[in-house]
């Protein structure tokens, strides 16, 4: 009768873990459906705060944490990483492009995962990072049978989120 019951009591615990983790449409919870990310004017990621990472003295390494807040997988995310000395200064021709680019590994809706990545400016004490575009898989409008199409999102406050970061004000 114990057994029985401890066996009860961890299937209704695991049932309980299980149904805290997905909504009730059986999407993870606090997603957002695509189209209403969109048309809100919303990204489909949110990019954490960069920060460095001690692996090579030569060539600096950051880390970054992004979130997919939609209910759609992620392929990849793109972004200029700008680079900025010890005093705060960005690094002159410390622009570079960069990302995430793994469609065989996409970033699954709600998941957030921790990224790295170098830059080439041995100087660089910071980066900020500006979202420029990402690309994910969405339903087929012809249906399941034709699989899911690819489909890019660009980010449209892209220059003045790069000028921002830059440190130049822009008048509204």
């Amino acid at each position: 009768m114990k057994v029985q019951r401890t066996a009860v009591l961890a299937l209704v615990f695991l049932l309980v873990t299980l149904s805290g983790c997905k909504s009730p449409g059986g999407k993870p919870a606090g997603v957002v459906p695509i189209k209403e990310a969109l048309a809100a004017g919303r990204s489909p990621v949110e990019v954490g705060s960069v920060v460095p990472m001690l692996v090579s003295p030569v060539t600096p390494t950051f880390k970054v944490t992004v979130k997919n807040i939609t209910d759609v997988p992620l392929d990849s995310i793109g972004w200029t990483a700008i680079a900025f000395d010890e005093s705060g200064k960005p690094i002159p021709e410390g622009e570079v492009e960069g990302g995430y680019a793994e469609p065989l590994n996409p970033i699954a809706a709600g998941e957030a995962r921790e990224l790295s990545f170098m830059i080439q400016f041995e100087n660089a004490a910071s980066v900020k990072l500006v979202l420029k575009d990402v690309i994910y898989k969405a339903a087929n409008p012809l249906g399941k049978k034709f699989g899911d199409l690819a489909y890019k999102w660009e980010n449209p406050y892209y220059e003045a989120d790069l000028q921002k970061a830059r440190g130049i004000s822009i008048p509204d």
